[in-house]
This record gives structure tokens, C-alpha cells and sequence, in this order.
């Protein structure tokens, strides 16, 4: 599963990057530069992060093979979507709109959250390599 290999490493790049250079570099940022980079960075990234997330679903369900794995691969892929959709994409919306006093604590927050999907992420990619 030659794809699947591809979009795991793709992702498994892009979550680190994310979680050691990008999310670390807001806590740096005045709130005037990390409120104007925060929303580019949004949407710039939402255009690789989301086609590679329903590609990764739905490869993952075309090679599902009733088997621990596949069974591991999904409930691993619904932690992070719930993790991404219900905690991470909204703890961005509020980085608009927060006193700037709250911005390091919300941006430390990110970086805790985020720590499940690096870790997730990380794993299914040891998992496209092993199976």
C-alpha cells in the first residue's frame, strides 16, 4: 500500500514541522504580527492538511481489511479528526478574538492539543511502514 505509505509520510512531516517549528514560533510573535500571520497561516495550511486527511480516511477505508490494524488505523484516524475538528480548529478561531494577555496560554494550549495528533499521526506512520 504504496499510497498509503505516501500520505502517512506527508502528514507525519507536516505534524512535526507544525509541532516544533510553527506553533512554537506564535509564542515569539507580538499580537498584531500573530493575529495577521495566524490567519494566512490558516488558511494556507488548511489547503494541505485537509485534502490529505480524507485522502488518508478514505484509503484507509478502501484497504480495510476487517483485521487489528485497520481497526487500530480507524479509531487512530477518528481521535485525530474529533481532536482536530472539535479542539484544535476552534482553539484557532479563538486566537482571533482573545485579549492579547490570553494569546501565549492559547498558543500553549495548541501545542498540547496538537501533541495527540503528533503522536498519532506518528504511530499510523510506523503502521503503513510495518503493514
Amino acid at each position: 500500500m504504496l499510497l498509503t505509505f505516501f500520505i502517512d509520510t506527508a502528514l507525519l512531516l507536516l505534524i512535526w514541522l507544525v509541532q516544533l517549528i510553527i506553533y512554537p514560533v506564535f509564542a515569539y510573535m507580538n499580537e498584531q504580527e500573530l493575529r495577521r500571520w495566524h490567519s494566512v497561516y490558516v488558511k494556507r495550511i488548511s489547503g494541505f492538511v485537509a485534502p490529505l486527511m480524507l485522502a488518508q480516511f478514505i484509503v484507509s477505508l478502501y484497504y480495510f481489511d476487517f483485521d487489528i490494524p485497520s481497526f487500530l488505523r480507524l479509531i487512530f484516524l477518528a481521535i485525530i479528526w474529533i481532536n482536530t475538528f472539535y479542539l484544535a480548529i476552534p482553539l484557532h478561531a479563538t486566537i482571533f478574538n482573545i485579549p492579547s494577555e490570553a494569546i501565549p496560554e492559547a498558543v500553549k494550549k495548541l501545542l498540547r492539543i496538537n501533541w495527540t495528533r503528533t503522536i498519532l499521526w506518528t504511530l499510523l506512520w510506523f503502521m503503513s511502514v510495518l503493514y
